[in-house]
């Protein structure tokens, strides 16, 4: 009986200690993430090259705070160009016909504006007291937290933060794509220092279990001037 007691009392006396909170989980993962860099950035440029469809597309994503975005991708030796200028949205697709700019959908503009990366998500989620502990799941082999995002529209985003790192390595949420319900699964890996940036060098989306797109990072340059007019299409 006294040997029963003692076990039961080292159990609640080591669950504390290995029991962690979504505030904790939150708050390292900021820390691991570096975000204090992104934070103290004014401008980030990205080169990338995304596979999609069999091709490799070079991709320069330039972005300037507060909310400025500018995306220009090569497509089949063409220039593919999307911004946002902090108000509107716009884009220049010479594949469909016209090199003139068109304004963007605001649905699509909102989309593009969520590029903008000098703010944690997470850690503003946790504010605004949409996220919650949704139990624990393998990821490539290695256990990760679950942690649910319950959206102002009503979307849900799972995000999945390992357990040894600290780093996002997967997200997971459901999209209607021209009236189709589809399973989008995005994983991240590789995390690289770049001018004391945490990025992860490879994202790998799947819809529905097929893979669609991955984006492969080259260079991650900081506070390189940006002039605003770049991000002004017409």
């Amino acid at each position: 009986m006294k040997r029963s007691i003692i076990i039961m009392l080292m159990i609640v006396a080591i669950m504390p200690l290995n029991a962690q909170t979504l505030e904790e989980i939150v708050k390292k993962n900021y820390e691991v993430s570096a975000m204090e860099a992104y934070r103290n950035a004014t401008t980030l440029q990205i080169t990338a090259k995304a596979y999609q469809g069999g091709m490799e597309i070079p991709t320069i994503i330039s972005i300037k705070k507060p909310n400025m975005v500018r995306i220009e991708m090569t497509v089949q030796g063409m220039s593919v160009i999307q911004a946002y200028d902090g108000a509107r949205g716009y884009m220049i697709n010479p594949m469909m016909g016209s090199s003139d700019a068109i304004d963007l959908p605001p649905a699509d503009a909102a989309k593009l504006k969520d590029q903008v990366m000098f703010s944690a998500d997470l850690e503003a989620y946790l504010k605004d007291n949409i996220l919650e502990m949704a139990g624990e799941a393998a990821v490539d082999g290695k256990p990760a937290w679950k942690i649910k995002a319950t959206m102002p529209g009503g979307e849900i985003v799972t995000v999945y933060i390992d357990k040894s790192s600290y780093l996002q390595v997967k997200s997971e949420t459901n999209v209607n794509q021209m009236g189709m319900e589809m399973a989008v699964e995005t994983y991240i890996s590789d995390y690289t220092d770049f001018e004391g940036l945490k990025f992860p060098r490879t994202t790998t989306t799947y819809a529905n279990g097929t893979e669609m797109a991955m984006i492969m990072i080259d260079k991650v340059v900081k506070n390189i001037p940006m002039d605003d007019n770049m991000f002004k299409l017409k």
